[in-house]
């Protein structure tokens, strides 16, 4: 005769288990548990009792069906939030207080907005105009001139041209531009002394009575992809507005979109522009062209990109403007700045989103970082307009003349 509980040989004169203390008797010739020695509520014996009378093997194979359920719950739980950054999915920031990630919590007004989310790519600091910046130097136009200006203070020719320079960038690897509608690349491989200048190289020339492999009339804006790519957009021969994709070396040219556009911008593997037939903002992703319909209207003030978001502005019933924003993932509309009506431009990179107003007494422009903390820049010019951004650089149409400023609002410099 055996314990029924821990299956020790017991004697039949004993009356306990000599080894788990349980409570013997016979029952047709065999051993049953009875109720565990012991005092205590009866709902607990009573549990004790139903326990006692599952077979141990189901016992143990329940106990690890419980460690895997557990096991794979933590695996793919985000806990806490910290640090995984992509909670666009959860639809709930119950536990993630403080991670900026997640699309379905998306953002307040001004002054109390979530942190910018974390980035995978490289930040785009670049907008596209005069100015350009990397990790070491701020590039700028002058007349038909490109400068390189260094932390020093030293300033460096990189490039002497016979006509316009417009919409420089850098990769920091090389400078590229555009001049008389194609687009150039200028290595930095080279010597960057006035009598040395490195080489350019057509990337995408605009249509001649010699080249017509691109079908490009005229490129207008661009921007860096990564080391090896670039996406541009400009007038095709048929007329219509075509966005591609390139190589720094101008040897594969592919079509992205092409219709009856406006405002193409560029931004982590998609291009937004507004479709002119529908009035409705469009993104169309460079990997499979997918396109898709956003729920933004046309709006004269335009929109930007940076830090994640989409801004732009949305009149009220009363005819005033308040900018909103909404995550270039997906995720509802927020009204982000509603204090001042007057809004006719926006301008973004992934450091800050600047926007300028137009009132008969004068302009107003203002600067945030992506977490809703700024302020408004004080000029005292009475029309004032933003040409590009480059990383904490600003380059303003002030007055009528352009004016380079840091993002503290300092003056640095006046370009002709």
């Amino acid at each position: 005769m055996r314990c029924r509980r821990c299956h020790t040989k017991l004697d039949p004169a004993k009356k306990m288990c000599p080894n788990c203390g349980t409570l013997v008797r016979k029952k047709r010739g065999n051993v049953k548990i009875a109720s565990t020695a012991g005092v205590g509520p009866s709902w607990l014996i009573n549990f004790v009792d139903n326990i006692n009378r599952i077979s141990p093997k189901i016992l143990l194979a329940a106990v690890a069906c419980i460690l895997l359920v557990v096991i794979l719950i933590m695996s793919f739980s985000c806990g806490s939030c910290a640090g995984c950054g992509s909670c666009d999915a959860c639809s709930s920031c119950g536990s993630c207080a403080g991670c900026g990630s997640c699309a379905a919590c998306d953002d307040s007004a001004s002054g109390s907005a979530k942190p910018e989310p974390t980035q995978t790519k490289a930040k785009q600091l670049n907008t596209g105009g005069m100015i350009c910046v990397d990790e070491n130097y701020l590039y700028y136009v002058s007349g038909s001139a490109v400068m390189r200006s260094g932390n020093g203070g030293d300033t460096v020719l990189l490039r002497l041209e016979s006509g316009e320079i417009s919409a420089i960038n850098t990769d920091g690897v090389n400078l590229y531009y555009i001049q008389d509608g194609s687009l150039w690349r200028l290595p930095f491989d080279a010597t960057m002394a006035q009598d040395s200048a490195p080489v350019p190289r057509c990337i995408v020339r605009k249509i001649d009575e010699t080249d017509q492999i691109s079908q490009y009339i005229s490129i207008s804006e661009y921007n860096i992809v990564d080391k090896e790519k670039l996406c541009c957009w400009g007038v095709s021969t048929s007329g219509s507005v075509r966005i591609s994709t390139v190589d720094s070396y101008g040897a594969q040219l592919t079509t992205i979109a092409e219709g009856n556009f406006s405002n193409p911008k560029y931004y982590n593997g998609a291009v937004y522009f507004y479709d002119n037939s529908t009035g409705k903002l469009n993104r169309v992703s460079l990997g499979d062209k997918k396109r898709t319909a956003l729920d933004i209207n046309y709006e004269s003030s335009g929109y930007a990109l940076g830090g994640g978001y989409i801004y732009f502005c949305e009149a009220r019933q009363d005819g005033s403007k308040v900018l909103c924003r909404m995550s270039v993932s997906g995720g509802k509309k927020t009204e982000w700045y509603v204090g001042d009506p007057y809004i006719v431009g926006i301008m973004a990179n992934d450091k800050a989103v600047c926007f300028w107003t137009s009132r008969p007494e004068g302009s107003d422009l203002f600067r945030y970082g992506h977490d809703g903390n700024g302020a408004r820049f004080d000029s005292k010019a009475h029309a004032v307009s933003m040409s590009c951004m480059a990383g904490d650089y600003m380059l303003l149409l002030d007055d009528g003349k352009l004016r380079l400023y840091d993002g503290a609002g300092n003056y640095i410099q006046s370009f002709a």
